[in-house]
């Protein structure tokens, strides 16, 4: 008999910070793919169905996104009133703020902490 283990490994949690904002934090070393970018997503339309919530995506460190879930989650962040990257890492601010540049949305940006992400939602 073959005994086969299959291991399910969650990449973030989601969490709701207050009745209208979303938290996502990306755990430590996690390699952020395609299909765990649609369940975030599709979690957060579900648990808030009408737009009507924040989000802040709070990066760990070491964790990583595929070229693929990157360009897929840059071309639907219009499923969020405003998103808020919070992230120490240069890397992660680097491509965050070139995607910035490209879709020119002033719904989105970038922390260093998840304080300062918090006050800049309060603007909206």
């Amino acid at each position: 008999m073959e005994l086969t283990e299959t291991l399910t490994i969650q990449v973030s949690l989601i969490k709701i910070v207050a009745n209208n904002i979303i938290e996502i934090i990306v755990l430590s070393n996690a390699i952020v793919e395609l299909e765990h970018i649609k369940h975030d997503m599709d979690y957060c339309k579900k648990i808030s169905p009408n737009k009507e919530y924040h989000l802040i995506l709070n990066t760990q460190e070491f964790s990583t996104i595929t070229s693929e879930a990157r360009e897929y989650s840059m071309k639907n962040m219009n499923w969020a009133n405003s998103v808020s990257l919070v992230s120490q890492s240069l890397a992660h601010r680097m491509l965050f703020n070139f995607g910035l540049r490209i879709f020119d949305s002033k719904r989105m940006k970038m922390h260093k902490t998840r304080e300062a992400a918090l006050k800049w939602i309060a603007s909206f």
